[in-house]
């Protein structure tokens, strides 16, 4: 492995991330915060990606290999929550920014590209019928 740091290149990068929550009445409203990755090595993002396509290797797993901090992330009362293993293990438990943190580290993995495309083919995909 080299030791040499191209121009351009970053150790890691503050993503901007969406929690999408639910209303009681089921509107959505947004909640923004960002999250600092890592970023992973070409070799490391092709041996992300084989685990994901063997199965050995969750979400959960991707999030916690990459992710280093969080901005932005409040309680109910509006206070900041600080980012350690402890916080993110009840962040990972609330769907909402499970979905904004997964996505994140998939971005990571994949590119902001790749996981597009694969949206919107999903998107594409017609519904099962019962």
């Amino acid at each position: 492995m080299s030791n040499i740091f191209f121009k351009g290149s970053r150790e890691s990068v503050l993503l901007p991330l969406v929690a999408e929550c639910l209303t009681a009445t089921g509107g959505k409203f947004r909640i923004n915060f960002k999250a600092r990755f890592r970023c992973p090595t070409q070799d490391e993002r092709r041996e992300m990606s084989e685990a994901f396509s063997a199965g050995t290797l969750s979400d959960d797993d991707a999030v916690d290999l990459l992710i280093q901090d969080w901005q932005d992330v409040r309680d109910a009362q509006d206070e900041p929550i600080p980012y350690n293993e402890e916080n993110l293990k009840a962040a990972l438990q609330e769907v909402p920014y499970r979905n904004a943190l997964v996505e994140g580290a998939l971005t990571m993995i994949y590119g902001k590209q790749v996981l597009e495309a694969v949206r919107q083919k999903n998107l594409r995909k017609p519904g099962a019928t019962g």
